[in-house]
């Protein structure tokens, strides 16, 4: 059952609202989106905190709209813990990618020790001195032999893997970038003083911050390849659940304007009531004083008659 609406609950509300979108003032002196800001998952956890101080200082129950402010704080909770899951397997993601990155880079030195071998002990005289004393990416036998075929085709096989590999290491390289920054964007630098932290709590809000973070996303993931993003489905998987963040969101800051106008509405008819009352408080106030007099005056016109004819009885018995 709804209970009588304060303007200091409808006050709450409004910070609410301002905490979830911001102020918006004027050009920020950092930008939040950066990888040496507070982070994503930081700037949300400290909005959330922000929003659940506010409602413990609420009566949830005064109205029934405001159950959606309850539901909304929830929903923060959750977007803090599934962005820290998805976090979770970006970081797994770059440590394999690194992994990836030194196998590669082992694999092509390996290989280029061994063509390196196969030059310098191979062929002629001639093609050897040549190998030792002018290092080239490639040299081939010029020996017509039929011996040395099999040489060359090995050594043509080794050049051909050497080049193949450099191109996946670079391109692994590149997945390891796009992964390191987005992580950097998640969780910040570390390093940001309490007086920009504060700020850009105060400036930032939540579902433009999200909303530019989407944005930013699917500009790291650009040059990357299609055939890259699908081994990189953690990236995927964050992109899928902050559409969906957003969504949510949007839908929750209708449902608290909805609240706002309610919450509003209410505290009117409130305020219609009370003056209704007073005014017919105020109207039917003359005419219960003057009963009241009448009706106490009445009584106090008996007692002096009657003492009246006491005293005429009694002066009558002391006369005779």
């Amino acid at each position: 059952m709804s209970r009588a609406v304060t303007k200091e609950q409808y006050a709450s509300l409004r910070a609410i609202r301002r905490t979830l979108l911001g102020t918006c003032s004027g050009v920020p002196r950092q930008e939040i989106l950066d990888a040496h800001s507070m982070g994503l998952i930081n700037f949300l956890s400290s909005k959330e905190s922000k929003l659940q101080a506010l409602v413990r200082q609420m009566d949830i129950g005064a109205h029934d709209s405001m159950h959606s402010v309850k539901s909304l704080v929830e929903f923060m909770s959750f977007i803090v813990g599934g962005l820290t899951v998805e976090a979770d397997k970006i970081e797994e993601a770059v440590l394999n990618t690194r992994r990836a990155v030194a196998t590669l880079t082992h694999e092509i030195q390996r290989c280029e020790m061994e063509l390196e071998h196969k030059q310098q002990y191979g062929g002629t005289n001639v093609t050897r001195a040549l190998a030792q004393f002018y290092r080239t990416k490639l040299v081939i036998s010029s020996s017509t032999a039929s011996s040395n075929r099999n040489e060359k085709g090995c050594t043509h096989e080794l050049a051909r893997t050497i080049a193949e590999d450099r191109a996946r290491l670079q391109e692994t390289k590149r997945n390891l970038r796009v992964l390191i920054m987005v992580q950097r964007i998640l969780w910040g630098s570390g390093i940001v003083s309490q007086e920009d932290v504060k700020y850009m709590l105060c400036e930032f809000g939540v579902a433009l911050t999200i909303r530019r973070f989407n944005h930013k996303l699917r500009d790291l993931m650009l040059p990357l390849r299609q055939e890259a993003r699908d081994p990189l489905k953690c990236l995927l998987s964050l992109e899928g659940f902050i559409e969906n963040v957003h969504i949510g969101l949007s839908a929750a800051l209708e449902d608290l304007d909805d609240c706002l106008v309610s919450i509003k509405k209410c505290i009117l008819l409130q305020q219609e009531e009370f003056r209704v009352r007073r005014t017919n408080a105020l109207r039917e106030r003359p005419s219960a004083e003057v009963s009241s007099v009448f009706h106490s005056s009445r009584p106090n016109r008996r007692v002096l008659l009657t003492s009246a004819k006491e005293t005429e009885e009694l002066s009558k018995l002391y006369c005779s």
